[in-house]
C-alpha cells in the first residue's frame, strides 16, 4: 500500500515538473531592460502593455543577512556601485553580466550613484527614502540569457532596478541585481531542533 502511495507520489511531482517546466519565462537583461529610445523599461509606467507582465513590482522584507547577488548589467553614462561603506561588491564599470557576490547587507550597504554622489539604502526596501530603487519579482521562473551568461531565476529570487542620480526618467534599468537570501544550512535547522526539543523536555520533567 506504502509502494502505491509512493509510486502516485512520485508520478503526479513528475506531471508537476512538466508543467511548471513549460512555463519558464525566457529573456536577457535587454528583453527586460531595453535602451531607452525604444520606449520599453523595466520600471514604473512606461512598460509596453503585456512585454514584462511576469515583472511585478513589490516590496520586499530585506533584512540584515547574508545574499547570493548576480550582476545582470548596466544602461547608464554613469558609474553606479553596489557597496557597504567604502567596499565596493560590484561596479558597474568593471563588472561582468553574471558575475555572483555573496552580500551581507546592513544599515550601510546601498546601490550608489559614483558619478552623482547618490545612494539608495538597499534595507529601506522601495520608499521615500530609498527613491533610486524599485524592486520586482517574477510570477514564473525566468531563464536569463544574455552576453554569454545563461541562468534560470527561480520566483524566490528578487530583481533590484537602481535609477542612477535619481535623474526623473524612471527607467530603473541604470543597474539590475538578482538578488537571493543565502539559505540556512540544514546542520543549523538540525541543531535549532534539537535545542527546542531539549527545552520542551525539560519543561516536561520540571511539571512532573
Amino acid at each position: 500500500m506504502k509502494l502505491i502511495r509512493l509510486k502516485w507520489l512520485l508520478l503526479m511531482a513528475a506531471v508537476l515538473l512538466f508543467f511548471t517546466a513549460g512555463t519558464v519565462h525566457a529573456a536577457s537583461y535587454y528583453n527586460m531592460t531595453p535602451p531607452k529610445d525604444d520606449g520599453r523599461y523595466l520600471g514604473w509606467d512606461k512598460n509596453v502593455s503585456g512585454e514584462f507582465d511576469f515583472l511585478k513590482p513589490f516590496t520586499p522584507n530585506l533584512v540584515e543577512f547574508d545574499y547570493h547577488v548576480y550582476f545582470l548589467g548596466a544602461l547608464a553614462g554613469h558609474t553606479n556601485q553596489l557597496r557597504t561603506g567604502d567596499t565596493v561588491h560590484f561596479d558597474s564599470t568593471v563588472a561582468s553580466v553574471g558575475e555572483r557576490r555573496i552580500v551581507n547587507f546592513n544599515d550601510d550597504t546601498m546601490l550608489y550613484d559614483a558619478t552623482g554622489g547618490k545612494g539608495s539604502h538597499l534595507l529601506e526596501g522601495n520608499t521615500s527614502g530609498a527613491p533610486g530603487i524599485h524592486f520586482f519579482q517574477a510570477d514564473k521562473p525566468v531563464k536569463f540569457t544574455y552576453d554569454g551568461f545563461t541562468k534560470e531565476f527561480d520566483t524566490s529570487w528578487i530583481f533590484v532596478g537602481f535609477n542612477d542620480a535619481w535623474t526623473g526618467d524612471n527607467d530603473y534599468n541604470d543597474m539590475v541585481l538578482a538578488v537571493k537570501a543565502v539559505p540556512i544550512p540544514g546542520a543549523v535547522w538540525l541543531l535549532g531542533s534539537g535545542i527546542l526539543g531539549l527545552v520542551a523536555l525539560r519543561r516536561r520533567i520540571f511539571s512532573s
